[in-house]
Parts: C-alpha cells; structure tokens; sequence
C-alpha cells in the first residue's frame, strides 16, 4: 500500500497461464458459419455481418427464425471486447475505463473519448437491427446459459459451452477483431494480479504467525493443488506425465468432491497455475482460444492501483457518480433512448461531475505503480 505496508494477500494467476488470466471469452458458433459458408469473422464488420447471416439464413436448418445471433447479460462485456477494435483499452480490463493515450502519452478516460463514441455507435446498430437477445439489458447470468441448452445462439461472452450439452462443441473462441480504422488489441485483458484483497487477518487474530503460514501454504504448488484438486487418488489422479485430472468419480458426481476439494470459485489467497488448475479455462477449448488471442494482448496490462486515504474518500465519491452516469448514458446510447447528437452534452456533464479531479487522483496513483 501507498504507506510501505501489507494488509492483505492477492490471489495471482500465473501470467502465462492465459486462458484463466482472460476468464469469460466471445465464443462464435463454429456450425452456423458452415452452414452459412462463412470464415471466422477477423474484423467488426465481418462479425456484423455474421450476426446479420444468423438471423436472416436459417443456419441451424429448422426453417424457423429462432436464432440468436449475440447472447450475454447485458452490453458490457462486449463493449469490453470490442474496445481494442477502436484503439482503446490498451492497457488491459483491470482498469475498463481508463488507459494511455498513445498521442498524447496521458492517462485518458475512455468513456470521453470521441472513438468510444464510434464504438458506441457500432453496437447500437446491433442492436437496433435486433441482433442481440431480446432481453439482454435483463437477462441474468443463469437464464443465459439455460438458453443456451437449445443451440440457438450464433454467439455469446462467457468462460465456455460446456453448459450447452449437446452443443457444447459447436462453439470456437473468437479472436480480437480488427476494427474499422486498422486497430487490433484484445483489450479485455486481465491483470494477473486478480484480487489484492482477497485475504485478510483482523486484529482480533490471536495467531497471526500461525494463520500466515497456513494461507502462505495455498501459494505453493503443493498447497495449490490440495486446494484445487483435493486429495490424490481421492478427487483427482497424477497421470503419466505428471499432469493431474480430476477423478472419474469427482467427474460424474462434483458433490463426491466436496469433502476433498476446498476450492469453491471466488477469489482465494493461492497461485492459480495450469498445473493445478482444472476448471473450465483449462479444456482445450479455452487453451486455443487463448493461443489465438495472446498476438494481440497489450504490452503492457495494468494491475489495481492504490490510493492513499487521503485520497479514497474524494476518489470513491467521484468514481461512483461517474461510474453510474456512464452506465446509464452508455445504455442510453446503445438503446438509442439518447441520440448521438447528445454526446457533447454528456461529455460536458462528465466534467462538471469532477472528471479532471478524478483523472487528477488516477494519475497521481498511477506515478505511484510506475515506482513500485
């Protein structure tokens, strides 16, 4: 922290370990390209032009329009995506709405910027031409996936298919997308350093010695892999080649590994490597997708940055106000709810919330990580 010392412990995953550091990924439906004898889309007007394909060309064959050509909850994550087609996000999705200004060599605040504005203006044409989920402002997480189960979707942000049952292998991980002034960068990149507060002791801990060695053992790879896979020929197996997999009967049944295995998702004091970790950014689905993207990660990604606590109370306030008016001027945006004619207004009214102190805070704990 800003004062020299530790209060908590991070969970980390291992840097190259890419398919878990990127988490959620735009899967495209690698049937209904065949059907509709198309490539993999390679740049934003090519993955429209798909979208536009699964709604009007019938590629799942059962003559009815019920295809879904995007699915997710909400527009986020593929704002996310698609950031780095327009230049933005070269710092990577630690920091989702602020990066470096490659003209100026300034911290700039994405939201503000005029390509974000086109960025803007290119998904609400999906969505006027209905290309998303009809509820996708709505839907949550869950009714997603169990939409899913029908192998209607040409394409949807999540860690995988492996929900989808018998269409869990209709889907390939999508690449960045080259965007229409040449950009290319797979900007929803994630910092390894996951969580810096995932772990902490209080002050009423009567052991603090005791209970740091304890929580250093989860960063090993002998703690890692108890902590993930549970206990060896009881939820998982060594094969011969020294990898590990989860026994056939964890497999077939995850409540027989619920008394071996201490991992239950979240964030967690560990090191999460591809040696002792086998969760769905492991299958060979995720691992090429993710070789796919690596040419395309920015140089350089962001880790969360502190603040001191002079400067938390002033930056939450700020962040909070102008976190909740971009949300909602972007939905607006996408919606059509406010025209683009507005965007000036709407960068005007981002300055009168006090965006150049904010950016002021952001850059003065940015100086700090340069140092660190």
């Amino acid at each position: 922290m800003p004062d020299g010392n530790i209060y908590s412990l991070p969970t980390f995953y291992d840097p190259d370990f890419k398919s878990v550091v990127i988490g959620s990924e735009l899967w495209i439906n690698k049937k209904f390209l065949s059907a509709l004898g198309m490539k993999e889309p390679t740049t934003t007007e090519e993955f429209y032009q798909y979208l536009k394909a699964v709604k009007t060309g019938d590629p799942n064959g059962n003559g009815k329009n019920d295809e879904i050509p995007y699915a997710a909850s909400g527009v986020g994550g593929l704002l996310d995506q698609l950031k780095g087609s327009w230049g933005l996000g070269n710092r990577g999705n630690t920091h989702p709405r602020v990066d470096m200004d490659p003209d100026t060599g300034k911290l700039r605040f994405i939201p503000a910027d005029p390509k974000y504005k086109e960025l803007l203006q290119y998904v609400n044409r999906l969505y006027k031409e209905n290309l998303f989920i009809p509820e996708i402002l709505t839907i949550k997480g869950n009714e997603v996936l169990a939409k899913g189960k029908d192998g209607l979707y040409g394409s949807f942000m999540y860690t995988n298919a492996d929900t989808f049952g018998d269409h869990k292998d209709d889907y390939t991980g999508a690449n960045a997308l080259t965007g229409p002034g040449g950009e290319r960068l797979f900007s929803r990149a994630r910092s390894p350093l996951v969580d810096a507060g995932a772990f902490a002791i209080t002050s009423s801990n009567k052991y603090p010695e005791a209970t740091m060695r304890w929580a250093d053992y989860f960063y090993s790879e002998e703690g890692s892999t108890m902590f993930f896979m549970g206990i060896k020929d009881k939820s998982y197996v060594v094969k011969p080649d020294g990898s590990v997999d989860y026994t056939d009967e964890y497999k077939a049944d995850p409540e027989f590994g619920k008394k071996y295995v201490t991992w239950a998702g979240g964030y967690y004091p560990a090191m999460l490597t591809a040696k002792t970790f086998k969760g769905g950014e492991s299958s060979p689905a995720n691992l090429e997708a993710a070789k796919k993207i690596e040419p395309y990660y920015p140089e350089e990604v962001w880790p969360p940055f502190t603040y001191t606590q002079d400067e938390v109370a002033r930056f939450t306030s700020l962040e909070t106000d102008i976190s909740a008016y971009v949300e909602e001027m972007t939905t607006k945006f996408v919606t059509g709810d406010a025209p683009f004619s507005e965007w000036d207004n709407y960068v005007a009214t981002l300055k009168k919330m006090g965006l150049d102190d904010y950016m002021d805070i952001y850059n003065q704990a940015y100086e700090r990580y340069k140092k660190e």
